[in-house]
């Protein structure tokens, strides 16, 4: 599916895919090295053992539905639906208003994705050393999210 497709989608079906990425997904910044160059890339990931939910996601916001790895036997197959950079983007522009509990690392993200406008990606080309500081701080800041994250109790003030 293009970018384009994306603005055809109906309010009700962005406010549901904002409620499986709170609930189910991942907002995610990997960081790769490759021939001594280290590479930011935004990852946004569902991941189910029922299949049909993650093609119903495909068939409306594109990405890929793969099968994941099973770690044991006795479990069940787990699939995973999962777009990258632009179209990561795009998505959670569409869907970061209606976001709960993953708000803030959506709104982080796209901040991450907004330092890739007007940077020259050609080979040979050296993003500029604040721009790598920020995305390394992005990087960071999105783990930091995922491990601290707030207690029930001081959400309801109670102490």
């Amino acid at each position: 599916m293009s970018l384009r497709d994306l603005t055809q989608i109906s309010a009700i079906d962005v406010a549901y895919m904002a409620g499986l990425i709170d609930g189910e997904g991942c907002i995610h910044i990997s960081r790769d090295n490759k021939n001594g160059h280290v590479y930011y890339t935004l990852i946004l990931t569902i991941a189910n053992s029922d299949p049909r939910m993650l093609l119903w996601i495909e068939e409306r916001f594109g990405g890929k539905v793969v099968p994941k790895t099973r770690c044991k036997s006795n479990r069940l197959q787990a699939w995973a639906w999962s777009v990258v950079s632009r179209e990561a983007e795009t998505v959670l522009r569409l869907i970061t208003t209606y976001l709960v509990s993953k708000k803030d690392q959506a709104e982080l993200a796209l901040r991450f994705r907004d330092s890739f406008v007007n940077v020259p990606v050609h080979k040979g080309r050296r993003v500029p050393d604040n721009v790598v500081q920020f995305r390394v701080s992005c990087f960071d800041e999105i783990k930091r999210m995922k491990r601290d994250i707030t207690p029930m109790e001081v959400c309801r003030g109670v102490r």
